[in-house]
């Protein structure tokens, strides 16, 4: 069956279907629905001609001859085998521009009927992107995880070219290849956060087209702002904030630099300062940098708008730094800092305000209200991971904080009134959705190392190697990502900088290969076990590690990395001030370039 009909939340408002032969048709499917404009174009071929074909056309059914072409909102057709035939072997192509495109995509992919053929190709594809991590975990379901994990982090984002390199760009018209691969997608308030580190990482071939596409994507939106959720080419205006600022400044830190950074910054600061008329985000941004906050009553959900858009102003402070332009950086760097004005002192929560300054009733910190976008107040009050040591300091210091941190992981697991979201608990982490997946390696910031490492095993342990396995919607490889980086005994609490921040190995060893620079980082954890979870000493090349961090940097020049675990906790590693990571840029960051 072609079923041209059905979709998940679209609405089809054109197709076609076409009998080329009797061994091939064709076709488009074009729907209204999440993505705006989506047109799918395709071609297929069967190995051997149908016995028989009809076709359901707008309630109408028929035996269409060859050569015919049907039109409407609704088709359906069935092609039925001949009886005792030999097995059907079906070749796909698909295109964003046109059949024509459609057929050369699948005369150049597919060129052969082949079946295992292919097969292989795709197991020889897959073992090639895998091989970059050569993993060593002891207990098989970990391993399982840990690759499958590796392998959907991977998926996303997709090549939305023709094999001529043509596309559909953001502004519904066609376009000749651009010169680089461009992407769709881009589930950018997701993965901003761990997988494209983890592609910059495994992959970094693709780090730079990507954000080719953004600031394309930029150009032909014609909106004054970067996009936020990219699909099939078209522009959903999902989630909040801009945090496409944070995926450019990262690749930017990491050295990735074969695009226009000036142009890079200028978008950035027109998404800052203008922004999209589209859901009402330039009217929030306003808001947020008159009243210093998002406030209630206005466009977004108060509490966690502010927060998210405090992190990428900082993020538009962070490439104007960069790019020495001292007045803008000091002027976003400000911006930044507004996420103090919606903590409460007097219940230590992030809290939604009305225009007047007033909190907003009612509050209970385990509840998802329309102050918070996919959490509760417990897990929005630590969305600040570009300013972790301002976030300490506004709780009173290491003790309070490490105080808060510890009833975070230890409060019920109730959240009232949750979206399905909110997923994955331990305590009050939601691991199975994104705004929690930093907070686990926030203990080190505080001097309690050690903390981490015991809760990230707890957090890590939620993973299956199960249909189930994922504790919650994977947002295009981003939770699958996490569960890598947990593995490898590291994560980019704010992905904007190159720091990683230290947590507690499940590899016995691992390397990873950097195929742009022919490297390789060895990760070695002696006597790691479920039990031995704590890090009792470290090195970095051979030399004594007593910081609960290192750099991006620090993994593509090759080395190794090695760690001594224990039962018992060593309080005493990394607690030092001096060993802590740092909050925002690094030195070394700023003198990059």
């Amino acid at each position: 069956m072609v079923d041209l009909t059905h979709g998940l939340h679209s609405n089809v408002y054109e197709a076609e279907l076409t009998l080329e032969s009797p061994t091939r048709v064709s076709g488009k499917r074009c729907t209204h629905g999440w993505a705006a404009d989506k047109q799918v174009y395709f071609v297929i071929e069967f190995s051997q001609p149908a016995a028989s074909v009809q076709v359901k056309v707008d309630g109408k059914i028929s035996s269409p001859s060859t050569g015919d072409k049907l039109a409407g909102k609704e088709i359906k057709a069935i092609f039925d085998d001949k009886p005792g035939s030999e097995p059907l072997t079906i070749r796909v192509g698909l295109s964003c521009t046109s059949i024509a495109g459609a057929a050369k995509n699948l005369a150049s992919e597919i060129p052969h009927w082949d079946f295992d053929a292919v097969v292989r190709e795709s197991e020889q594809a897959w073992s090639h992107a895998l091989s970059v991590l050569d993993a060593d975990i002891t207990d098989k379901s970990s391993r399982q995880s840990f690759y499958t994990g590796a392998y959907h982090g991977l998926i996303a984002p997709v090549t939305f070219n023709d094999v001529d390199g043509s596309y559909r760009g953001q502004d519904r018209q066609n376009h000749p290849n651009p010169g680089f691969t461009k992407y769709t997608t881009l589930s950018i308030w997701d993965i901003y956060r761990g997988e494209f580190p983890f592609i910059m990482l495994t992959q970094p071939h693709r780090a730079n087209d990507i954000v080719r596409t953004l600031l394309d994507d930029y150009k032909r939106l014609d909106q004054h702002a970067l996009p936020m959720w990219t699909l099939w080419g078209n522009e959903t205006w999902s989630m909040d904030g801009f945090h496409a600022a944070g995926m450019i400044v990262g690749a930017y830190v990491r050295g990735f630099r074969d695009f226009d950074a000036e142009a890079a910054y200028a978008a950035i600061r027109d998404t800052a300062l203008v922004g999209a008329t589209a859901k009402n985000s330039r009217e929030l941004q306003e808001r947020f940098r008159r009243f210093g906050y998002a406030p209630v009553g206005g466009p977004g959900a108060s509490a966690s708008c502010t927060l998210d858009l405090a992190y990428d102003y900082w993020c538009a402070g962070a490439m104007a730094d960069l790019l020495g332009k001292q007045d803008d950086a000091t002027m976003f760097y400000n911006l930044g800092r507004n996420y103090r004005n919606v903590f409460d002192p007097a219940t230590g929560f992030m809290r939604s305000k009305t225009e007047d300054g007033k909190w907003h009733e009612p509050f209970r910190p385990d509840q998802e209200t329309n102050d918070y976008v996919e959490t509760d107040a417990w897990q929005a009050s630590f969305s600040v991971p570009h300013d972790v040591q301002g976030l300490i300091d506004l709780h009173g210091g290491d003790a309070p904080f490490i105080a808060k941190l510890d009833a975070f992981f230890t409060a019920p697991s109730l959240v009232v009134d949750a979206r399905p979201d909110i997923t994955g608990m331990v305590g009050q982490d939601a691991q199975g959705n994104e705004p929690s997946n930093h907070i686990p390696y926030l203990y080190p910031f505080a001097g309690a190392a050690w903390k981490t490492q015991y809760w990230i095993r707890k957090v890590a342990a939620v993973y299956k190697n199960t249909p189930a396995g994922i504790p919650g919607n994977d947002d295009c490889g981003q939770l699958s990502s996490w569960f890598v980086f947990a593995a490898l005994g590291f994560y980019p609490v704010n992905a904007a900088t190159e720091v990683y921040v230290i947590g507690s190995p499940l590899v016995n060893r691992c390397s990873i290969h950097n195929p742009g620079r022919n490297t390789t980082f060895t990760i070695i954890a002696e006597n790691n076990s479920s039990e031995n979870v704590f890090i009792q000493s470290a090195q970095l090349n051979g030399r004594e590690l007593t910081r609960s961090w290192f750099t991006h940097a620090d993994i593509v020049a090759g080395g190794e990395l090695r760690f001594r675990m224990g039962t018992k906790p060593n309080k005493e590693w990394a607690a030092a001030p001096v060993d802590r990571p740092p909050s925002g840029l690094t030195k070394s960051v700023e003198q990059i370039g």
